[in-house]
């Protein structure tokens, strides 16, 4: 089976994810891409390509993502240090979504992932940065750095 790998999936890098409402080491972090491809050249059911760079990524992504939702991606950490965040805080911004009922029980739920296609196609989208990372980051412990887009 061919394996296409590409050496800027290592530059996404975060400190840390959010779990359950709490910081955790990032699990998906490029030394776990790197064990992984470790394993599969080690089996000879497996051959590991270089991705092909001349391909537009991004064509193919607005094939099944919205405009919005690229275009965010590709701008929130930029628009996010221009209003004033510090983007050597621990190398990433963290812009973490978290939904809590306007009449919480007496204990809080934080959800890890949350789907409502209302949050992302919507006829009034949010024009503030606090309101498109609602829009956008439904997945509670989803990070954003200068290399989300990349």
């Amino acid at each position: 089976m061919k394996v296409f790998f590409d050496e800027e999936c290592l530059l996404h890098d975060p400190p840390y994810e959010i779990l359950s409402g709490k910081s955790h080491p990032y699990y998906e972090a490029p030394k776990r891409l790197l064990q992984i491809r470790q394993a599969l050249e080690e089996n000879e059911a497996f051959q590991i390509e270089d991705a092909d760079r001349s391909i537009d990524a991004k064509k193919h992504a607005l094939q099944v993502h919205s405009v919005d939702y690229v275009e965010y991606l590709e701008t929130a950490f930029r628009l996010w240090v221009e209003a004033g965040a510090d983007p050597k805080v621990q190398t990433a911004l963290r812009i973490v979504p978290i939904l809590i009922p306007a009449h919480p029980p007496k204990s809080s739920l934080f959800p890890e992932a949350f789907a409502n296609p209302k949050l992302t196609h919507t006829a009034r989208p949010p024009q503030n940065l606090i309101g498109k990372a609602g829009q956008f980051l439904s997945f509670a412990g989803g990070l954003l750095s200068d290399q989300t887009a990349e």
